[in-house]
């Protein structure tokens, strides 16, 4: 029987990276990600106050039509949980901005990092 040996070709080593282009690098990645993270949040929110005032539409037309001059439980219900909706997306938003500033600035310090060691 044959044996198979795995051929030793010279290969080119790959250059280095030094450990501050991958934080550099990272960050970027990072940065790219919670931006993209911030926009759909954006998003979210901007929809959850839609409905919002979709609901409370929904109610002024709802106590409109009605004999009674009392509002319903679940139409208060239904504001409130359009309210609570648009508070929880609003601090989605929030929380991916600061995230998004948090590694904006570690990506333009790093890439400045590096450009000063490669000068």
């Amino acid at each position: 029987m044959e044996e198979s040996t795995p051929s030793t070709t010279p290969t080119q080593q790959e250059p280095q990276i030094s450990p501050i282009k991958q934080y550099a690098e990272t960050a970027k990645k990072v940065f790219i990600g919670s931006l993209v993270a911030a926009v759909l949040c954006l998003i979210f929110a901007l929809v959850a106050q839609g409905g919002v005032e979709k609901a409370a539409r929904e109610t002024i037309y709802e106590s409109s039509i009605s004999t009674s001059h009392y509002t319903s439980f679940d139409e208060d219900r239904k504001i409130e949980n359009a309210q609570n909706a648009a508070i929880f997306a609003i601090g989605l938003t929030y929380l991916a901005l600061g995230v998004t500033g948090i590694s904006c600035l570690a990506w333009i310090g790093s890439s400045m990092l590096v450009a000063y060691k490669e000068s």
